[in-house]
């Protein structure tokens, strides 16, 4: 009867990776859990996913470049499993540890809308709307320490969620040419030619139709 189980994995993951500028050690968590060899963990199974809760520090105070928040909440939000967005961080609140950890969860008397929030809004419509997020399967499609590439794919759509934390543009090969809609820049049409382009400090949530 459990449908799910939070995924601290993950979480380590996904800050480790942004503050130390090494998306290996995530994509690795990725491959591990939700990859398609037949020993990865967690295949089919829907995890919940998490940048920060009531037991641990929020992730605007872990982050050590805050403007980073966009792009990792573009993988929680892409990445296989449940996304959850914990009160308050949805503007970036923050709040570290303190003795009974009230600090993490303080009373909000009134809601805040930043660019921020409005990123988030933005990525949750999209992962309502492409299947391919909810039940398609995991791929690594492009790695450097800075910049990635991974695929979700069903039987409708492929979706590939790139990420830049350089502050230069990445260009990273990949094996497919055609075209693809990007979903987080008003549906442009983006012509691939065996190579992504993403720009600096940036991310893209490309989509082609099977």
């Amino acid at each position: 009867m459990l449908d799910s189980c939070t995924n601290y994995e993950c979480y380590k993951g996904l800050y480790s990776s942004f503050n130390t500028r090494n998306f290996f050690e995530i994509l690795y968590s990725f491959n591990r859990q939700f990859g398609n060899e037949q020993w990865c963990l967690y295949r089919g199974k829907h995890l919940f996913n998490f940048v920060d809760n009531h037991d641990v520090e929020r992730i605007a105070s872990i982050l050590n470049v805050k403007t980073n928040l966009p792009l990792i909440y573009t993988m929680l939000m892409t990445m296989p499993g449940i996304p959850c967005i914990y009160y308050g961080s949805e503007w970036g609140m923050e709040g570290k540890k303190n003795a009974d950890d009230t600090a993490l969860r303080p009373e909000v008397k009134e809601l805040q809308r930043n660019e921020l929030t409005d990123t988030i809004r933005k990525l949750i419509d999209i992962h309502h709307q492409q299947s391919a997020l909810i039940d398609g399967s995991y791929a690594q499609v492009a790695l450097t320490n800075t910049a990635c590439i991974y695929a979700r794919e069903n039987e409708k759509e492929v979706i590939w969620t790139c990420i830049n934390l350089d502050e230069q543009p990445a260009v990273l090969g990949v094996n497919y040419a055609g075209t693809m809609t990007d979903l987080l820049h008003e549906n442009e049409d983006v012509l691939i030619s065996s190579q992504v382009t993403i720009d600096a400090r940036s991310a893209r949530i490309l989509k082609r139709e099977k």
